[in-house]
């Protein structure tokens, strides 16, 4: 039997609904909340069954179909929190004075794959996981240079991901996946 594969948006919805499940029982538990966990199951899979039966016209279309950026959704919480690191300096619009994004390189920390920044020398600065920054690659947010050593920087694509999430996160868009929790 053959399973059809469903859109990449739509899957990234249903992650983030996970994560949302997920984050506000954490929440509940840690602050001894009441909580109706299963409800929410039971709401987000009725949900589901029924844009299956309808054949998807209930999830709204992505409104950003042939757009110049990839929408956070689908971006894995672990790279979001790396770009979000690296490309802080976007967030300001101002026509000058933008911070040029960092530029990241690999380093290999007892034995692993890291990525740090670029002329970040402090022994205490944390490096980002290899499983934060590949997702990057993989989306075409983060090139090679051309630079000596094994050097990414955000390309073009990337920085218009990144300057369309600081434009959504400085209006507090509610829609905005969640950064902390992961799949």
């Amino acid at each position: 039997m053959t399973t059809s594969k469903i859109d990449k948006h739509l899957r990234a919805h249903f992650k983030e609904r996970a994560r949302g499940i997920i984050a506000r029982d954490r929440m509940a538990r840690k602050y001894g909340q009441s909580q109706n966990t299963i409800g929410e199951i039971e709401r987000a899979l009725t949900e589901t069954f029924l844009l299956g039966r309808n054949g998807g016209e209930a999830m709204p279309p992505s409104g950003h179909q042939g757009k110049d950026f990839v929408d956070w959704i689908e971006i894995s919480p672990r790279a979001r929190q790396t770009l979000f690191s690296i490309s802080a300096g976007l967030g300001d619009h101002s026509k000058q004075g933008a911070a040029s994004p960092h530029l990241l390189e690999r380093v290999l920390v007892s034995g692993r794959n890291r990525w740090r920044v670029v002329g970040n020398d402090d022994q205490y600065a944390r490096p980002f996981s290899d499983g934060g920054v590949t997702p990057l690659i993989k989306l075409a947010l983060l090139e090679q240079t051309n630079e000596p050593g094994v050097r990414f920087a955000l390309t073009e694509l990337g920085v218009a991901t990144c300057r369309e999430f600081w434009r959504r996160w400085k209006a507090r868009d509610p829609t905005l996946p969640l950064m902390g929790v992961r799949s």
